[in-house]
């Protein structure tokens, strides 16, 4: 494509390319990149940080076309758990405000911080817990079984990560008389911490 013919919106765009093959594929690839910056695009190394990432590779040999999968997979699979970490830092931010406002008695703000956490990471443990724990200390318990039954439901929270939780979630679990619920996350707890003598 011309200069001309690229959107003026796309002038912005961070572009990362990625050149796979033979010294012929190099030189194309060095052409491709003078025709993008003169499109005023902004070439960057980092894959994983880039809108776009273009692979320029030979397909006439299988070699090839397999380590091209293999590095689209691998940008891929790692720009997913960049925009996850993302997330998960900003659904922690408002976790840890809601839990500010929740330890002043501020139930209607905490409640609010936790929902935007959920908006943005709809399965992170920490806002989840906390919203059910809030539902509970509030006297709305139907609320509280809905957050806990899908908490139970979320492969992540019985990750060695969250295992500082597991008592406290099996205790909210019995408080709601979800017993259980209660037993299925003990049983899974003591799968991955048997040590922690607070879950027997």
């Amino acid at each position: 494509a011309s200069v001309a013919s690229i959107p003026r919106r796309s002038r912005m765009i961070t572009v990362s390319l990625i050149s796979l093959g033979c010294a012929k594929n190099l030189v194309d690839s060095e052409i491709m990149v003078g025709h993008l910056q003169k499109a005023g695009m902004t070439l960057i190394p980092e894959a994983e940080k880039a809108d776009v990432v273009i692979v320029n590779t030979c397909s006439f040999l299988q070699s090839a076309k397999e380590e091209s999968i293999q590095s689209i997979l691998e940008v891929n699979q790692e720009r997913g758990l960049r925009k996850r970490r993302k997330e998960q830092k900003q659904a922690d931010k408002h976790s840890a405000m809601a839990e500010k406002h929740r330890e002043r008695n501020e139930n209607f703000s905490a409640e609010c911080e936790y929902n935007k956490a959920l908006k943005i990471e709809p399965e992170n443990i920490r806002a989840n817990f906390g919203v059910g724990t809030l539902y509970m200390e509030m006297g709305e318990t139907d609320k509280a079984k809905g957050i806990f039954k899908k908490l139970t439901q979320v492969e992540a929270m019985f990750e060695e990560e969250n295992k500082h939780i597991f008592n406290e979630f099996g205790i909210s679990l019995r408080k709601a008389k979800m017993y259980e619920e209660a037993l299925a996350n003990y049983m899974k707890a003591i799968e991955i911490s048997p040590q922690d003598e607070n879950l027997y």
